[in-house]
This record gives structure tokens, C-alpha cells and sequence, in this order.
């Protein structure tokens, strides 16, 4: 029987505060552990599918970042970003215990991925990057700022739906069933119904919302661990070009496409999932 997801909580120093860290620990006495971080909007949940597989031979953490799920938010919006996220993240590793592990992000969580596997003495092992690769357009990100950034309210989980569909419906097509589960993945009880679990002050920080380009082309050519790509071929966040130079520069990764989808492609399918756990296999 798979053992998990057990609730766990790190406790993480940032400007004299103690952040409560959340993450889900599946099958705890795995000898090897994976690591799995979210997209930007995103929290430890919609990793369930796939820790819950891999579970079946790996330790896996799935974390929520500082501002999504139930890990604290912060004081001030500006401190989202990079070094805080790889600050917990190192945390996280550390408090495991283990020498390497196996990362597996979405969106953001691979750009975190890219950036620590390119540091020396990196712990990372493989690297599966969900739908994210070293150049990411500054026209598909600030997309989703007004969306996400007003703090939508929704009054019952049938609203919620119809909004994910709308506004997210580049993840699709999905059942209707998959829809739910998503979208409740998405949501926290607020008063009468429910709010968006994403701390809507992220979006005010210039880094995400408002810079340009992310160039990570650098340290992708840094990167020796075996890569493995996850790609919606629709998606506006990682283009054919993109992808072009992923798989002949750097680690040359391996890319599995998804057609039809969009950024970023949910962890549900079972090709998806299959994929994944071959690789780490």
C-alpha cells in the first residue's frame, strides 16, 4: 500500500520571521526522494496524481511555496522571487536528508530546477521540466496578471469551475471530472464560498508581472543531468524554438509533446505520467 501524502511543515528564516513551509511527504521510507514544485499559480496539489504513482518506489516531497496553498504568505509582495523560493527549496533538500534527489517542477518550479542544476555541486540528479524551458517571453507571462492578481471570489465550487474552464481552458480538453479536480486543487473556503489559494500580491512584484524576458540560456548550457521536457504544443511560454535548442544544447533533453494543450500541461493523462516515471526509472 502506497504510504501517504503525511502533512509536513518546515520552518524557514526570512527578514526575522519563521515562514511555515508546507509540503506532503509520500511514502517516507523510499530510498531515493524527488522533489516536486509548482507553477506560479499553482500549490503541493496538483502533483497528486503523480506522487501518488511514483510513490510506489520514491520518497516524494511536493511543497507549497511561500504565498500558495497553506504556506504563509509574505510581508512585503517584493520578496517573491527567486532567492527566497531557492533559499525554502534548499531548506527543503537539506531537511530531507538526501545526498541527490530527483526534481520535478512546473512552470516555475523548472526554472527553479534550471537554476539549481546548473550550481555546482547541484544535488539534482534528473530534471523533468513541466512546460518551461531557459527563454520565457515576457508577452506569455504578464497574461495571467490581471486574472490572477484581482483575487477572484467565487461563491460556489460550480462558479469556480466555469471560471477555470474560461480563463485556464488552455490546460484542456480534460473531463469534466478532471475540470473539478483541478479546480479544486485551486480553491480555499472563503466566508460563504471560496477564494483562489494564491496570494494575489504576488502580482505585484515587478519580477514576475512586469520585467522582461527570463534568459536562463546560460546556465541551461551549465546543466549536465539527464532532462526530460513535458511540452504542450500550444503552449505560449515554451515555443517550438525554444525546444529546438533545449534538445541539442546544455543536457539535450529528452521532450515528450503533448498536442492540443497549452501551458501547462496537467499531470493527469497517464501518457504523461507514464513518461515521467520511465525516466526517473
Amino acid at each position: 500500500m502506497t504510504a501517504g501524502p503525511f502533512p509536513r511543515e518546515i520552518r524557514h528564516l526570512h527578514r526575522k520571521r519563521f515562514l511555515r513551509i508546507r509540503y506532503d511527504e509520500w511514502n517516507p521510507a523510499g530510498e531515493h526522494v524527488v522533489v516536486c514544485v509548482h507553477g506560479l499559480t499553482q500549490n503541493r496539489l496538483h502533483f497528486e496524481p503523480l506522487a501518488g504513482r511514483l510513490a510506489r518506489r520514491y520518497r516524494v516531497l511536493a511543497v507549497d511555496l511561500p504565498g500558495r496553498g497553506e504556506s504563509d504568505s509574505l510581508d512585503d509582495p517584493a520578496d517573491y522571487g527567486y532567492p527566497l523560493y531557492e533559499a525554502v527549496l534548499s531548506s527543503l533538500v537539506a531537511r530531507s536528508g538526501a545526498a541527490t534527489v530527483d526534481w520535478i517542477g512546473i512552470s516555475l518550479g523548472g526554472l527553479l530546477g534550471i537554476r539549481l542544476a546548473a550550481a555546482a555541486a547541484s544535488p539534482i540528479r534528473r530534471l523533468v521540466l513541466n512546460d518551461i524551458g531557459p527563454f520565457v517571453p515576457r508577452a506569455g507571462r504578464v497574461e495571467g496578471a490581471d486574472v490572477y492578481g484581482a483575487g477572484p471570489r467565487f461563491p460556489d465550487l460550480d462558479a469556480a469551475i466555469r471560471w477555470h474552464k474560461t480563463h485556464r481552458a488552455e490546460i484542456g480538453p480534460m473531463t469534466d471530472a478532471d475540470w473539478a479536480r483541478v479546480t479544486r486543487w485551486s480553491l480555499v473556503p472563503d466566508g460563504a464560498g471560496f477564494r483562489l489559494h494564491t496570494d494575489p500580491a504576488i502580482w505585484a512584484n515587478t519580477g514576475h508581472a512586469q520585467a522582461g524576458d527570463i534568459d536562463l540560456w546560460a546556465e541551461w548550457d551549465r546543466i549536465a543531468q539527464p532532462t526530460l521536457v513535458v511540452w504542450g504544443q500550444e503552449s505560449r511560454l515554451l515555443r517550438a524554438g525554444e525546444i529546438a535548442g533545449m534538445t541539442t544544447r546544455g543536457p539535450r533533453a529528452e521532450v515528450h509533446e503533448v498536442p492540443g494543450v497549452g501551458h501547462p500541461p496537467p499531470f493527469i493523462a497517464e501518457d504523461i505520467l507514464e513518461r515521467v516515471e520511465r525516466f526517473l526509472d
